[in-house]
């Protein structure tokens, strides 16, 4: 090695000085070339460093068949809610697809004209509101003040699910979403016969049994006791009073399951009472009644004869107190005096 620097070292030597400084201008050259080249290496190698990997497109979604489609997509159009069409599958039910959007079977129903008794196969495409209410096609006229007093609905309520910016947003002929809404049913009363026209059997309580229930409808729920008189709007836990004499028959608002029947006791000021949870995920309460007919655990349908009304409990009077939970009573729409 000593020898061969020492060889490089004299040819060096005998260079003229012209060739010396073109040696030495190379060599720079070239030393310079590859500091650069070595800098940008480096740098590149850093920044390489530094930013996160990204796979592959294709490798970042799941195979079609691994994608659970089961769930619905809510559709958002610049924060806008919006009817969704969902379509069932395998093991769905009308309860358990309102649960997947947070609403009421009811609801569920009412969008896509269907019954507590209709049947969904796999494939059927449902309507689905983005809230728990009904749809209403706007008539020429409405206003949102007008069209919440028909329906016992709330005015900005309206107008914040439909994205109105003011009650001018109306236009007839256009479909609208009411919230907590129910669809109204014409109300048939039943018709008074004269005085004439009584007979000593129609005085007694098994004519009153007679009376048919689904002479008065509105919405989803029956008139519970027909004959009787409207005494009180809304008032407690979403309750109203219906004056009669004590022994009037009481009948299901609409088909579901007894889960309470207590005879006897204050009960919380209820006296007797039963509640009947239905297939829409509601309750309705039955108070202050002079008997039960009904246990726990037994299927009723609408219409039937659960009851028969009294003054029991925290009660000035004769009257059944019926309540609607986790949706609106319809009868809270009538004035007191009604006659049903």
């Amino acid at each position: 090695m000593v020898s061969h620097k020492s060889n490089v070292r004299a040819r060096i030597a005998n260079l003229s000085q012209r060739h010396k400084f073109l040696l030495i201008v190379t060599l720079l050259a070239i030393n310079t070339g590859v500091g650069q080249y070595l800098m940008h290496e480096l740098v590149s190698t850093t920044n390489a460093a530094m930013v996160p990997m990204v796979l592959d497109a294709r490798e970042s979604l799941p195979d079609a068949h691994e994608v659970d489609n089961t769930e619905p997509l809510m559709q958002v159009q610049d924060d806008k809610q919006v009817i969704t069409t969902y379509v069932v599958v395998s093991g769905d039910t009308l309860s358990s697809i309102a649960q997947k959007f947070n609403v009421s079977t009811a609801t569920v129903l009412w969008a896509n004209n269907l019954t507590t008794k209709s049947k969904i196969s796999i494939g059927q495409k449902l309507t689905i509101l983005p809230v728990t209410g009904i749809q209403y096609k706007v008539k020429k006229g409405d206003t949102v003040s007008g069209i919440a007093a028909k329906f016992d609905a709330n005015s900005d309520e309206i107008i914040a699910v439909n994205d109105f910016e003011d009650g001018g947003d109306l236009r007839s002929g256009t479909t609208i979403i009411i919230p907590d809404a129910e669809p109204i049913v014409s109300v048939k009363a039943t018709p008074k016969k004269s005085a004439s026209s009584v007979t000593h059997k129609e005085t007694t309580k098994e004519a009153d049994e007679e009376v048919s229930p689904t002479s008065i409808t509105t919405g989803f729920y029956t008139h519970p006791i027909p004959g009787s008189i409207f005494t009180q709007g809304r008032h407690g836990n979403n309750g109203v009073d219906f004056g009669a004499p004590v022994g009037t028959s009481v009948y299901a608002a609409a088909s579901g399951t007894v889960i309470v029947s207590k005879s006897g006791g204050y009960n919380g000021g209820y006296g007797t009472y039963i509640v009947i949870e239905h297939t829409n995920g509601t309750q309705t309460l039955y108070a202050h009644l002079s008997q039960t007919l009904t246990s726990v655990g037994d299927s009723v349908a609408q219409g039937d004869r659960i009851a028969r009304s009294g003054n029991t409990g925290k009660s000035t009077g004769p009257h059944l107190h019926f309540e609607v939970r986790g949706a609106t009573n319809p009868f809270t729409k009538y004035k007191k005096g009604t006659h049903f």
